[in-house]
């Protein structure tokens, strides 16, 4: 597969569209979900989802992460 041509519009690629045979989408919509800071300077804002992966191949992970993590640089 050529991925370059899929780099301009990633999300509706056949990839990550969330289809049967994608690695999955976005995660569903959520509105308190504004992205990730990575410290002072530095934030990566929401993609419009954060929430739940609903469907593909890891729709059924379970992901556990520490809560209280601080980035060092």
């Amino acid at each position: 597969m050529n991925y370059n041509r899929l780099a301009n519009d990633p999300i509706n690629s056949p990839m990550f569209n969330g289809n049967a045979s994608s690695m999955g989408g976005n995660g569903e919509p959520d509105p308190a979900y504004t992205g990730v800071r990575l410290n002072s300077n530095m934030f990566i804002k929401s993609g419009g989802g954060g929430g739940c992966v609903k469907s593909g191949p890891f729709s059924e992970y379970v992901l556990s992460h520490l809560t209280s993590h601080t980035y060092q640089p």
